[in-house]
């Protein structure tokens, strides 16, 4: 069988604890958090994908964004940019966000539009998984680009490991094939392991080449318990057996 499931696709959803930790947490997060009515979950599905698209289509890949999370309350949605550039979004007095409002409006009637633009950081697996396609694209080997993100990331204390995967018309052979590198610890099947993913394309003049980052960065103390927003959501202890005296 492939491996197609993402490994952060495979946590959702999915609450865990260790000893050491105070609460339990999610070991991922949802983008899109929204509930609708049956008949209306496809059209609210379709206005997410307008709004990821819209924002790709006017800051593009230079704004290095590592993610968009969608919420939705009533008839306000917040829109989430997580950007390691947050100046090249914002331009100059918010002149950028307020044209990006604008055309978000314009396909989301009655709704309260809100644009919020928070820092990433630069170990995220989206941003180097881009930054590896933005280097093949400009005709650096690629065995040179994913061992360069290697070693900027892991000079970094809080990544653990890191996994890179390459596949298609590497070097321009005829025959697409797949390389992957890996530096540190990924255990892909740890569940409180703090794993992210992260996929880009690098549109060459031989044909279009893959990129997969899955990185491992220690969770950080203070998002010990940042997506336990419903909270108690965890499986109970066993019962202790106790001894009649």
């Amino acid at each position: 069988m492939g491996h197609k499931k993402p490994p952060r696709a495979n946590r959702l959803g999915v609450w865990v604890k260790r000893e050491k930790d105070a609460e339990p947490r999610l070991a991922a997060d949802y983008f899109s958090n929204w509930f609708a009515e049956f008949n209306d979950a496809p059209k609210v599905l379709e206005n997410d994908w307008k709004i990821r698209k819209t924002i790709e289509n006017k800051l593009g890949r230079k704004a290095g964004i590592s993610k968009v999370k969608i919420v939705r309350r009533d008839d306000k949605v917040d829109v989430n940019i997580h950007s390691i550039r947050p100046a090249n979004i914002l331009g100059k007095d918010n002149q950028r966000v307020d044209d990006l409002k604008t055309a978000i409006q314009a396909f989301t009637p009655n709704t309260i539009i809100r644009i919020n633009v928070m820092e990433a950081s630069s170990n995220d697996a989206q941003i180097i998984a881009e930054k590896i396609a933005y280097d093949m694209e400009r005709r650096v080997a690629f065995r040179r680009a994913a061992k360069t993100a290697i070693a900027k990331a892991m000079s970094s204390s809080e990544m653990q490991g890191i996994k890179i995967i390459i596949s298609g018309r590497l070097g321009g052979a005829e025959i697409a094939r797949t390389e992957w590198y890996l530096e540190g610890k990924v255990p892909l099947h740890t569940w409180w392991a703090n794993i992210d993913n992260g996929f880009a394309e690098a549109e060459t003049t031989y044909g279009i080449i893959g990129v997969k980052v899955i990185t491992n960065r220690t969770l950080q103390q203070g998002n010990n318990n940042s997506n336990n927003e419903g909270g108690g959501g965890h499986r109970p202890r066993r019962p202790q057996n106790i001894s009649a005296a």
